[in-house]
């Protein structure tokens, strides 16, 4: 049974105060920031807001209402009610992204947020985490047009064809892209792959360019190439256990611990983990995610991800074996996949 946050009879100054501890707890490591926005939401003084947070004066049921809707959380979570009921955020109901400026912005917004928490990122996923891609202009500019046809084209219109030429002079999508690649190069994460995380990638290159949706078919050859060098500094990387070959100058690299799963297979699901904030991403179609902070889940997933580096091999700080095995595998996918599409090339001649 759902709970109207409207009800009156679930209002009490404890109720009050569960609804400021969880949001402080989920939201802000700064108490200070969370009074200016109880202020600015509730549309209150300052003082009054100081009030509300400290318990000296009850939230109307309109107020809580209010901070529902904006900290997506229900009344149901903090009394305890519906304990198999999870409320998710979902910003891509909020309209339609139309371009790939629309879709970094907001990414972008929530990274630099992150930032100021200092959290791990726990990152497992089928596919080569997207902020590795966002290290190369060429390799991100196909996984935005392979997105923008699957997800963003507006269905009236024919499928597009990839030309890097739309993207490699876009200044606002380069400063984009470094502004996101160099923020999470600075966060430690803990990220669990297998060998086929290129997989995807490589058969969408090789789907676009045997459908005749390369403007240039030799571009299909230099993304292979960029999967190629990507991969040699991913394995530096792993080397040092740290992203600085990703951002080289930087004082403070975030960590890297790598873990090589070959028995859960899992979508993409990020975990952010801080002393004061926790949440969890989970793709719905990618690249939109569903992110929630309820505490259950954050516990559950938490559980869960200990579990699945408890059965993986550890590859940055493992034995050499094991680091060159997992990396010689995906390497020889990406020689394979290159030496095939080189093949179609050859065989089916663009005409003039």
């Amino acid at each position: 049974m759902y709970i109207s946050p409207l009800n009156s009879k679930f209002m009490p100054d404890k109720l009050t105060a569960d609804i400021f501890s969880y949001i402080e707890r989920t939201r802000y490591a700064e108490k200070k920031n969370m009074v200016d926005d109880i202020a600015s939401i509730l549309f209150i003084q300052k003082s009054s807001a100081y009030k509300k947070i400290r318990g000296e004066s009850s939230l109307s049921p309109d107020e809580i209402a209010l901070l529902g809707k904006h900290y997506q959380f229900s009344v149901d979570d903090l009394l305890g009610i519906q304990l198999d009921r999870i409320y998710f955020d979902f910003p891509a109901l909020n309209g339609v992204v139309r371009n790939v400026i629309d879709y970094l912005t907001p990414i972008e917004q929530d990274i630099k947020r992150v930032q100021l928490i200092n959290p791990v990122i726990y990152y497992t996923s089928r596919e080569i985490p997207i902020f590795y891609y966002y290290t190369s202009p060429r390799l991100s500019a196909f996984k935005f047009h392979v997105f923008y046809n699957i997800n963003w084209r507006d269905e009236r219109f024919k499928m597009t064809s990839y030309d890097y030429k739309e993207y490699e002079t876009h200044a606002l999508y380069l400063e984009k892209l470094k502004a996101i690649s160099s923020a999470y190069m600075g966060l430690d994460s803990v990220e669990v792959w297998n060998v086929t995380v290129f997989d995807n990638t490589l058969n969408q290159i090789r789907y676009f360019l045997e459908s005749g949706l390369m403007t240039d078919p030799a571009e299909a050859l230099l993304l292979h190439d960029e999967v190629r060098q990507l991969i040699l500094k991913l394995q530096d990387a792993c080397a040092a256990q740290n992203k600085e070959t990703f951002f080289r100058g930087s004082k403070f690299p975030g960590g890297l611990q790598l873990y090589n799963n070959e028995i859960a297979f899992t979508g993409n699901l990020i975990y952010v983990k801080s002393d004061s904030i926790r949440a969890v991403y989970t793709t719905f179609d990618n690249p939109n995610f569903l992110n929630s902070s309820n505490p259950r889940l954050c516990d559950y997933t938490q559980k869960w991800l200990d579990r699945i580096i408890d059965n993986s091999i550890k590859i940055s700080g493992g034995n050499t074996r094991d680091k060159s095995l997992f990396f010689n595998k995906i390497l020889e996918k990406v020689e394979r996949s290159r030496k095939q599409t080189e093949s179609w090339i050859e065989t089916n001649p663009r005409e003039n």
